[in-house]
C-alpha cells in the first residue's frame, strides 16, 4: 500500500473505534444527569453521590463510563414511565 492509502486506512478505523466509545461515554454523562437520586444504588446513596459519579466518568472517561455502567446503568435501570 502506498502512505496515503494506509493513512486512509488508519484514519477509518480509528473512527470505527472511536465514535462509539464517545456515543457511549456521552450516554453515560446523560443518565447520570437525568437520574433521579434515589436510582442510584443504595451503597451510593448520599449528598455527593452524583458529584462522585461525574468526577468518575468525566476523570476515567470511557473507563469510568464502562464502571458507571457496570455498577449503576446495568443494574439499576431507569423507570421509563
Amino acid at each position: 500500500m502506498q502512505r496515503g492509502t494506509l493513512d486512509i486506512v488508519v484514519l477509518v478505523a480509528a473512527i470505527i473505534v472511536i465514535v462509539p466509545l464517545i456515543v457511549f461515554w456521552a450516554i453515560a454523562l446523560a443518565d447520570l444527569a437525568n437520574r433521579p437520586d434515589w436510582e442510584f444504588p443504595p451503597s451510593y446513596q448520599g449528598p455527593n453521590q452524583r458529584i462522585f459519579w461525574i468526577f468518575v466518568v468525566l476523570f476515567l472517561n470511557v473507563v469510568g463510563a464502562t464502571i458507571y455502567y457496570v455498577n449503576v446503568m446495568k443494574p439499576y435501570p431507569r423507570n421509563r414511565r
